[in-house]
């Protein structure tokens, strides 16, 4: 009975192990493309790929009312 324990304490640190090992490889991954993401919005701010497209529709005042 103790050898079954120690069977399954030992299973659960090499399970917990192997999910921290997948989330530490996952926030890597996430970091290098926050960064290259990062450097893409510099060089948006530098150099923009396309002006703003322009309205369709001005708004105009015009002198229909009176004061």
């Amino acid at each position: 009975m103790i050898k079954n324990r120690e069977s399954a304490s030992r299973s659960r640190a090499r399970k917990q192990q192997a999910y921290t090992q997948e989330l530490e490889i996952k926030v890597s991954s996430l970091e290098e493309e926050n960064q290259k993401l990062r450097r893409l919005v510099e060089v948006e701010k530098i150099l923009p790929s396309e002006p703003p497209p322009e309205p369709k529709w001005k708004l105009r005042r015009t002198g229909s009312a009176s004061f």
